[in-house]
């Protein structure tokens, strides 16, 4: 008898080995135990799904599934299919070269400016002054074109009670005028 699974365990849970990147099985994790041998799972498959499977039966060993055999669940984990193991390390690696050294940080922001070059890349438009302040305004005292300037609701005048627009009082039983 296998030990009793319990919601958030995870376990092995076959799968079809399409959705699965070619493993017929995949984690799963319980998410209600029906049974010591029925559980429910999510299953975390090498796809951008998470299927949800339920009444999943307890194997002691997937790997004796026909392909396309759902339903079943394991606590130990099946071999890989032919073709699908894990490589093994090889045994003298080459060295990986050590990560190219980083240059040395400029001192001061004097010792910085010595470092700049002219581009030669200069301003687009004849006068960007002109043109920024006849699209945006007049710059704040900081320098920046922040647009006009916005009034505040509370701020702003009510306007008066005549103006608004007449009642149309003349159009009998809310009909439309003529």
């Amino acid at each position: 008898m296998p030990a009793i699974p319990e919601v958030g365990d995870i376990v092995f849970v076959a799968m079809l080995d399409t959705r699965n990147n070619g493993l017929a099985y995949s984690p799963g994790l319980v998410t209600h135990v029906w049974t010591a041998t029925t559980i429910n799972a999510r299953v975390l498959a090498d796809d951008n799904t998470v299927p949800w499977m339920q009444s999943l039966e307890y194997l002691d060993d997937l790997s004796g599934l026909a392909r396309g055999d759902l339903g079943y669940w394991s606590w130990n984990r099946p071999p890989p299919l032919p073709g699908n193991e894990i490589p093994e390390p090889d045994p003298d690696p080459e060295p990986v070269p050590d990560p190219a050294p980083e240059p040395d940080r400029l001192g001061d922001q004097d010792e910085q400016a010595q470092h700049l070059t002219r581009t030669g890349n200069g301003p687009t438009v004849d006068d960007e002054q002109a043109l920024l302040a006849a699209q945006h305004g007049t710059p704040d005292m900081a320098g920046f074109y922040t647009g006009p300037e916005v009034v505040d609701q509370a701020d702003a005048a009510e306007a008066p009670v005549g103006s608004a627009c007449p009642a149309a009082d003349d159009i009998e039983d809310g009909g439309e005028s003529e």
